[in-house]
């Protein structure tokens, strides 16, 4: 990805970014606050205690899964049917007109998501060490738990780019394959996969949602995350690893997968079914 892509890319976040601002019905829907407001709620009512093992009263395990809600629905799906509405309305068409249009694109979304995850993760986390009972690691933990948030938002931007790439539109796939990615990042919360039998546990790390949500959990409690105990050795380095390849391989994927999209829509594929 060169620089004329990165510079393209980051003048259309601060164009969106200023459409977005002034448009008060978009932040609600934008920042995923109605996640925050329901977690507050869950916390009162819950009211989690550091001694519990329980999902619903276990400090670190309700945070969780509702930081990896809030990353898969900004990162994946609203990614997803940004780019399906792009499509529509031929905006993907214009940019892949462009040198690095779509490269730009991709830029653009990453920047957006990370920005408004930003603001929706810092209320949930500031919920949950203050009314979610969730115990600070302190200062020294934090960069972990930074480069898990920034490497997983950026892997949910790259699942929602290739989703968007790959589903029909004006179809129900996007609906479900919502159960596709909102079930394993809401196991990874719990921290589920402790209790798998170990082929499936095995399996299951080999995705990196569990790998996400541990590595947050690690990096703000500085203690070993819920998902991992026992036998189980906890390792930053593999959870990062794990997100890092993934989110190369999905990124390296979205703008070769972005621009057979828009030449199908444009109708300029060629017609395989003549001989």
């Amino acid at each position: 990805m060169n620089r004329r892509a990165l510079r393209a890319g980051a003048d259309r976040f601060r164009t969106g970014a200023r459409l977005a601002l002034a448009s008060p019905d978009r932040l609600l829907l934008d920042f995923q606050l109605l996640f925050v407001l329901v977690y507050g709620t869950t916390c009162m009512v819950a009211a989690p205690r550091e001694d519990s093992d329980f999902f619903i009263t276990s400090p670190s395990s309700l945070a969780m899964t509702f930081l990896m809600l809030v990353m898969v629905q900004s990162g994946t799906f609203a990614v997803a049917q940004a780019v399906l509405a792009a499509r529509a309305d031929g905006t993907l068409l214009r940019l892949r007109l462009l040198p690095g249009g779509l490269q730009a694109y991709v830029v653009e979304k990453c920047l957006h998501v990370l920005a408004v995850s930003a603001v929706s993760i810092g209320a949930l986390l500031g919920l949950a060490f203050t009314v979610g009972g969730l115990s600070s690691g302190g200062p020294a933990a934090l960069p972990g738990a930074l480069g898990s948030l920034v490497l997983g938002l950026l892997f949910f931007v790259a699942l929602g780019l290739l989703l968007g790439a790959v589903l029909p539109a004006g179809g129900d796939l996007l609906s479900y394959s919502a159960l596709a990615v909102y079930v394993p990042a809401a196991l990874a919360g719990t921290g589920a996969a402790a209790f798998f039998p170990e082929p499936l546990r095995a399996a299951v790390r080999v995705l990196p949602f569990e790998w996400i949500a541990n590595g947050v959990d690690a990096g703000l409690t500085g203690g070993t995350p819920l998902g991992f105990g026992g036998a189980d050795t906890w390792n930053p380095l593999a959870a990062a690893a794990v997100t890092a390849v993934w989110t190369a391989l999905l990124l390296a994927a979205a703008v070769p997968l972005l621009r057979r999209m828009t030449r199908r829509a444009s109708g300029s594929a060629p017609d395989r079914t003549r001989t």
